[in-house]
């Protein structure tokens, strides 16, 4: 894993300064596409900021979010930027393919643009994944990043 002393005093101030809810996104079924969602479980319940754990519809927690009123949305996702398999960065929203656009669904990009609205700053912790295959588990790469970074936001807010 890949976590950067810029990207761990990032994550930190604004897990100290402000007022944050998170949102674990992707689909367990697709191998490390699920990791956003496994970070939140593991989250949920364990720290004390709103935590949602929006696998594949983010978008069906829009209203509790806005209702938490938070300075900042923390959204965890496997994004592919071409790292390593593991690796963890921030990553500009307006950079990624929006992925739920379907007659049940809203992109990630016009999620973020309804909160911004409202005065919620959305960050992206993009984690680059090795394996997307339906059926498939989790890369060990990808495993232990998140667990890396499951201990390290339990320790600052639990």
């Amino acid at each position: 894993m890949t976590l950067g002393e810029e990207f761990l005093s990032q994550l930190k101030e604004i897990f100290q300064r402000k007022k944050v809810a998170i949102l674990g996104v992707g689909n367990p079924l697709m191998g490390d596409d699920g990791v956003g969602s496994w970070i939140a479980e593991g989250l949920r319940g364990k720290v004390k900021v709103p935590v949602f754990v929006g696998e594949e519809v983010p978008e069906n927690y829009l209203y509790d979010i806005l209702s938490q009123e938070p300075d900042y949305l923390l959204v965890i996702d496997a994004v592919d930027f071409g790292g390593e398999a593991g690796e963890a960065r921030f990553v500009d929203m307006e950079e990624i393919v929006p992925r739920f656009l379907s007659s049940h669904g809203m992109s990630l990009n016009i999620m973020t643009s309804l909160l911004e609205g409202r005065g919620c700053k959305v960050i992206l912790l993009g984690i680059q994944p090795k394996n997307l295959a339906f059926g498939m588990e989790m890369s060990e790469e990808v495993k232990r990043s998140s667990e890396n970074i499951l201990s390290l936001i339990r320790s600052w807010l639990g």
